[in-house]
């Protein structure tokens, strides 16, 4: 009978727990440049697959800051902010293709739109760091992730006017003319972590680092929440 008992409550526990959830790529990443301008928009596609949705925005301009930037017409929320490199988030964002708008007070600029499932709707971003890197071909930043099972996310500008590659740590997203987004597209542990990136030629360069977290895991001191756009699965 004990036997039995012992059977049941190890069933009943496996039943409760629920098993790690996974982030992934979802959707068509896009990007989109302009001249001078104070609104640029664009086409992305988040796909129709996947659940606890985020979309995220990476923006440079010549020497302006964007503003503010919106999914099928809401608001996303800044990550951070590095010179004229800008990192945004929204969560829940529909599915299929729609607009993303770019606003700014007049200048040129370089954007990209990418998608992931999985990522923790309450503390989407559990750290976080920014930082320059000057004459350098190989470009890093560090941060310490909290959550379990969390990604990494790595935005890049550099001043070599042609695409950056992964370094060590990182796999290509999207980019477009001088921007780059790379991820870790897998887990990694929690603790101190670095991403980097590189050019065939020394370039300036700015950077932001994140890492997201998958539902139900916590956050650090220099956790975000996303804007809830409300309308995705």
């Amino acid at each position: 009978m004990t036997k039995r008992v012992l059977i049941f409550l190890a069933l009943c526990l496996s039943l409760a727990v629920p098993s790690s959830a996974s982030i992934a790529r979802v959707g068509t990443p896009a990007c989109f440049s302009s001249g001078f301008t104070s609104s640029l928009s664009w086409s992305a596609d988040s796909g129709s697959t996947g659940s606890s949705r985020v979309v995220f925005v990476v923006a440079n301009t010549g020497g302006d800051v964007v503003t503010g930037v919106t999914y099928n017409g809401s608001a996303l929320s800044n990550v951070n902010t590095q010179g004229t490199l800008s990192f945004w988030i929204g969560l829940a964002p529909s599915t299929g293709s729609h607009t993303v708008v770019a606003s700014l007070s007049g200048d040129a600029i370089n954007a990209c739109a990418f998608f992931y499932s999985g990522v923790n709707q309450s503390t989407t971003v559990d750290s976080k760091n920014k930082g320059t890197g000057s004459f350098a071909t190989d470009f890093s930043l560090s941060t310490t992730v909290v959550g379990a099972n969390s990604w990494m996310v790595f935005v890049t500008q550099n001043s070599s006017a042609g695409s950056a590659s992964a370094g060590t740590g990182s796999n290509a997203v999207t980019g477009t003319v001088d921007i780059n987004a790379f991820d870790s597209n897998g887990t990694v542990s929690t603790g101190s972590q670095t991403m980097h990136a590189t050019t065939a030629g020394s370039s300036n360069w700015v950077g932001i680092i994140a890492s997201i977290t998958v539902p139900g895991a916590g956050g650090g001191s220099t956790a975000v929440r996303g804007t809830l756009l409300g309308v995705g699965p």
